[in-house]
């Protein structure tokens, strides 16, 4: 099974969503989410709400575990639609972004749907909350903002128009960093994008993940051009990208500030100046790596295409 994203509960134990459905990780043994209300065993998503409400997307709609029981969400602007993403905002508010359905927003008992329409029937691959409350969208070919004044369609001022905004990131100082198609650049409450400086014949193309170190540099995983890290303001290319290769799917920063690169050629750790790489030679079930986490014990989990889970 491909294990596709990873939610900590608050009791410790660790949800692994898959494309055949949800193995759950408790007190060292591993065993089978098993339950008639998943809605599709294909598994995209999972949100740790602030309530202690483990939310589900999946390929065919959305589920909610409050602590003891599931609950198939059957809301006419959920049901049997792909979920890609889900947020929280800082009202307690739950939001799903969509395939063919727009966004659909949950607060605190009723559903309200955005139409695709008035997405442009563009898939929402992201969401993310500014300092200011404000909430935005990023989408395949643009860009939302959800504010004071109702929601605005910023794609065509942000000049996104013919991108795709796959990932947001808060950075060290709470700014959201985007990462599209064409590079990666700061977002200002205002839907203004400064895009960041790359080097000369050094393009940052086709953005998957965004996180920064404990110093606040941003490194930056693409699904084209490899590996880049932020150096006096300017995003310059990772130099063992021969080792990483450019298909690359997650980057993350654990808790010792090691630096974790996830490809389609394995798994690599930068921890200081040592860099260390895993395949199949030194364990890894699948060279294939979709995703990183780390729990709450300091454990860090890796998410294989084909190969189930790696720690």
């Amino acid at each position: 099974a491909s294990a596709r994203a990873l939610v900590e509960t608050g009791e410790g134990d660790l949800w692994i969503g898959t494309d055949r459905g949800i193995a759950i990780l408790s007190d060292g043994q591993l065993r089978a989410f098993a339950n008639p209300d998943l809605p599709d065993e294909a598994v995209r998503t999972f949100l740790a709400a602030g309530n202690g409400d483990i939310w589900i997307g999946t390929d065919f709609g959305v589920a909610r575990w409050s602590g003891s029981s599931l609950s198939h969400l059957m809301a006419a602007e959920l049901r049997q639609v792909p979920v890609w993403a889900i947020a929280e905002d800082h009202e307690g508010g739950i939001h799903f972004g969509t395939s063919g359905r727009g966004l659909v927003s949950y607060s605190p008992s009723a559903f309200t749907q955005i139409s695709a329409e008035t997405f442009g029937l563009r898939t929402v691959w992201s969401i993310a909350q500014d300092e200011l409350g404000q909430t935005w969208f990023g989408m395949e070919g643009g860009l939302m903002k959800l504010g004071q004044a109702g929601l605005e369609d910023l794609s065509k001022i942000a000049g996104l128009e013919k991108s795709s905004v796959r990932f947001m990131h808060p950075d060290a100082a709470g700014q959201l960093v985007l990462g599209t198609r064409d590079g990666v650049s700061r977002l200002s409450p205002a839907g203004v994008l400064t895009p960041l400086p790359t080097l000369p014949a050094s393009p940052v193309r086709e953005v998957r993940s965004i996180a920064h170190t404990a110093a606040g540099r941003l490194v930056i995983a693409t699904n084209e051009t490899g590996a880049f890290i932020e150096k006096n303001g300017v995003l310059q290319p990772f130099l063992q990208r021969t080792s990483l290769g450019d298909e690359l799917y997650d980057v993350f920063v654990d808790s010792k500030d090691r630096i974790w690169f996830a490809g389609a050629e394995g798994l690599t750790i930068l921890a200081g100046d040592r860099l260390i790489v895993h395949d199949r030679s030194t364990g890894l079930p699948d060279e294939f790596i979709l995703g990183v986490a780390e729990d709450s014990y300091g454990t860090v989990w890796v998410a294989t295409h084909g190969g189930g889970l790696a720690r």
